[in-house]
C-alpha cells in the first residue's frame, strides 16, 4: 500500500548512515533518570503475566520538571499482545479495533495515570507512512522513556515504531517549509504537528518548553532525521538545510493538511470510546483545564449530568480559544 497522496514515494531512498545514526540516538534516548521512580507505583500492575505486555514506555509532561505541573498525572503507552487481556471487560472486546488506542485509568499508591493499550500490530500500522491519523505516531515523535520490555525483540519492536513515526510525520513538517530548513524551526514544526492533530486543551507554550527541556537530544534527532529524509546540511554546523531535490512542496502540503484534517475527524470520533472505558474521564479533563490556566469549577448538578449542563461551559472555552 502506498503513503496518503504519495507522499513517501517522492522522497529519496533513507540514507544508510543517516537512517543507522538516528536508530542509535533513539535507542540510546529510552533510558531516562527519573522515569524509573516515576513508573515504579504502577508497574506491578502494568505488567501482570496476563496482561500479554509487551513493552511499557512513559510519556509526556510528567518525564520533566521544568515542564509538569503540580497536578501531571503519569502517561502511559503499553504494547501488548492484545488488548482483551487488560481487563478482560465487554468494552475491552468491543473497542479493541476501533480507532486505536485504548484509554484506561489506573490508581496505585494514591496516584494516577493514564494508560494507553495498543497492540504491536496496531503502532506498527499507526506510526507508519499508511497511518489512518497522527495520534500515535505523533507522541512518539517526542522523547519517551521506557520503562519496561519483555524481551529485547519488544525493545527493537519500540525504536522501530519511533525511527517509523519520526520519518511518517517529519515528511508532513518539511512540507510546511518553502525553501531551506532551519533545524530548530523544523523541530518545533515536527512537535507541533501532534497537537494539530488533536483537539485539546490549549496548553501555552508547551511546544516551547518541551523542545527547551530536550534541546541536545531534539537537534541530534532532527539533523539525523532531516538527513534521512533526503535534506543536506547548508553550513558545517548543521544548522540549515536543503529540501530534497526532488521535494514535490505542493503535493505534500496537499497530504499534510489531508491527514491533519482525517486525524482531527478521528480525534472527534474517540471521544465515545474514552468515556466507556476511561474511568473518571471529567476529573481528568478539568485538571488538563487547571493545568492550561483555565479553571473549571462544577456545580453539583453539572457533574452529575455533564453532557447537559457543563456544556455551555465548554462552548464558552471553545469560544475563548481554550479549546481546538
Amino acid at each position: 500500500m502506498s503513503a496518503p497522496g504519495g507522499l513517501a514515494m517522492s522522497i529519496q531512498e533513507t540514507a544508510p548512515a543517516a537512517g543507522a545514526s538516528l536508530r542509535r540516538l533513539l535507542a540510546e534516548a529510552l533510558a531516562m533518570p527519573d522515569a524509573a521512580a516515576i513508573a515504579a507505583p504502577f508497574l506491578t500492575d502494568l505488567t501482570a503475566r496476563e496482561r500479554g505486555v509487551r513493552a511499557v514506555l512513559l510519556y509526556g509532561s510528567a518525564l520533566w520538571r521544568s515542564v509538569r505541573g503540580d497536578n501531571s498525572q503519569p502517561d502511559f503507552i503499553v504494547v501488548t499482545d492484545r488488548v482483551s487481556g487488560w481487563r478482560g471487560r465487554r468494552a475491552d472486546r468491543l473497542f479493541e479495533g476501533v480507532l486505536p488506542p485504548t484509554v484506561y485509568r489506573l490508581s496505585a499508591d494514591r496516584e494516577v495515570a493514564k494508560i494507553c493499550v495498543v497492540t504491536a500490530t496496531q503502532l506498527r500500522a499507526q506510526t507508519s507512512a499508511e497511518a489512518s491519523d497522527l495520534h500515535l505516531a505523533g507522541r512518539l515523535c517526542k522523547r519517551v522513556a521506557l520503562v519496561w520490555c519483555r524481551d529485547g525483540e519488544a525493545q527493537a519492536g519500540i525504536v522501530d515504531a519511533q525511527q517509523s513515526a519520526l520519518q511518517t510525520v517529519g515528511r508532513l513538517a518539511l512540507s510546511r517549509f518553502r525553501q531551506d530548513v532551519g533545524l530548530d524551526d523544523f523541530v518545533k514544526v515536527l512537535l507541533g504537528l501532534s497537537y494539530e492533530s488533536e483537539i485539546r486543551i490549549v496548553e501555552p507554550h508547551k511546544i516551547t518548553a518541551l523542545f527547551e527541556a530536550e534541546r541536545d537530544h531534539y537537534r541530534a534527532v532532527g539533523r539525523a532525521l532531516l538527513e534521512t529524509l533526503g535534506a543536506r546540511p547548508l553550513d558545517g554546523a548543521a544548522e540549515r538545510f536543503q529540501l530534497p531535490p526532488d521535494a514535490d512542496l505542493q503535493a505534500w502540503r496537499s497530504t499534510a493538511e489531508r491527514l491533519l484534517r482525517r486525524s482531527r475527524r478521528r480525534a472527534l470520533l474517540r471521544w465515545p470510546k474514552y468515556l466507556a472505558t476511561y474511568d473518571g474521564w471529567l476529573d481528568y479533563l478539568l485538571l488538563k483545564l487547571e493545568r492550561s490556566g483555565s479553571p473549571v469549577v462544577l456545580t453539583a448538578n453539572q457533574r452529575r449530568h455533564p453532557f447537559l449542563l457543563a456544556a455551555p461551559v465548554l462552548y464558552r472555552l471553545i469560544r475563548a480559544k481554550r479549546v481546538h
